[in-house]
């Protein structure tokens, strides 16, 4: 099975956690590092949580409005995980094989990303289809993000704000005018990794 997660309205931004709101326990930080140290740090929460990246590779918590495309569904295969961007919002539009479905059709669960076939008479049955393509919201507004997202990402800037320089969990790279920073999950200390744990993909039901 093939799936694709297309991003047609990306978020405004990949922070987790407003810049001001680091600025205000560090003031002596330059703003412009202040975002870049939160930016890395919200990378490195999606990865370890194994949020889906998009077309570009890019992966947030955040609202977006997105297009799913999943080729090659076994026959008779119950849910189908869709790739993990929670909670899955407002869903538009479902068509299966060209044929759009009635909302009478399908059933999701928001905070697991599944999604259930139902029957004529609303049970759960097995998908009979080859390619399905979902328009759909997917993600939270920052203000509704839940807190310990927000402050796994506000630990880990804390982290790299007091030992700027100095990190050696802190990864680069940069390919021409693009750079990325994150931490390589392994260096995560137990706490952080034991707050993240239930929203990480596949683990929230």
């Amino acid at each position: 099975m093939i799936t694709r997660l297309i991003v047609e309205t990306p978020a405004a931004s990949r922070l987790l956690v407003p810049t001001a709101r680091l600025l205000a326990e560090r003031p002596d930080l330059d703003p412009t590092v202040a975002e870049a140290l939160l930016l890395a740090a919200s990378e490195t929460v999606c990865l370890w949580c194994d949020v889906a990246p998009d077309q570009a590779g890019r992966r947030t918590f955040l609202r977006e409005t997105v297009r799913i495309e999943i080729e090659g569904i076994a026959r008779g295969q119950g849910p189908l995980l869709l790739p993990w961007r929670i909670p899955v919002g407002t869903i538009t539009a479902i068509t299966l094989d060209g044929t759009a479905l009635a909302e009478t059709d399908w059933r999701v669960e928001p905070m697991a990303a599944l999604l259930w076939r139902l029957s004529e008479t609303g049970r759960p049955c097995g998908w009979d289809g080859d390619h399905l393509t979902l328009d759909l919201l997917v993600g939270w507004d920052p203000d509704d993000l839940p807190p310990a997202l927000a402050e796994a990402c506000l630990a880990l800037a804390r982290r790299a704000a007091d030992d700027r320089g100095r990190d050696d969990a802190l990864r680069s790279w940069r390919y021409g005018e693009i750079q990325e920073s994150y931490w390589a999950p392994d260096t995560l200390d137990a706490g952080l990794l034991a707050a993240l744990a239930p929203w990480r993909g596949g683990a929230v039901v």
